[in-house]
């Protein structure tokens, strides 16, 4: 799917497509789990190792769920040519506090 940096309506799509087309418990998990590797990602941005997620433990999480691997390839990760990981490049993390606002958004409405 490759990254789409200039598209910000789009991270809101995803958003509520992993919301809509998932059971509550399951779409929680997703969002909550997203949101704390671009948070860390955010915090540090230069660490390769935040933006370079192991791609069995990851698809293990978000694989299953339905917008996951889209939302995961919006926000700027792609699989490395080896295709064991997750990567991010630096260009993709100025968008990430506003995709970190709605994900922060939806699930706080759904803890109320």
């Amino acid at each position: 799917l490759g990254s789409n940096l200039g598209t910000k309506d789009l991270a809101g799509k995803l958003i509520r497509k992993v919301w809509n087309e998932n059971d509550t418990k399951t779409a929680t998990k997703a969002l909550s789990l997203l949101n704390k590797i671009l948070k860390n990602v955010v915090k540090d941005p230069k660490a390769d190792k935040l933006r370079k997620l192991k791609m069995s433990a990851l698809d293990k999480r978000l694989g299953s769920v339905k917008g996951g691997p889209e939302l995961l390839a919006h926000v700027g990760f792609a699989p490395n040519a080896e295709k064991t990981h997750y990567v991010m490049p630096t260009d993709a993390v100025p968008m990430l506090p506003d995709i970190i606002a709605k994900i922060t958004a939806r699930v706080a409405v759904s803890t109320q």
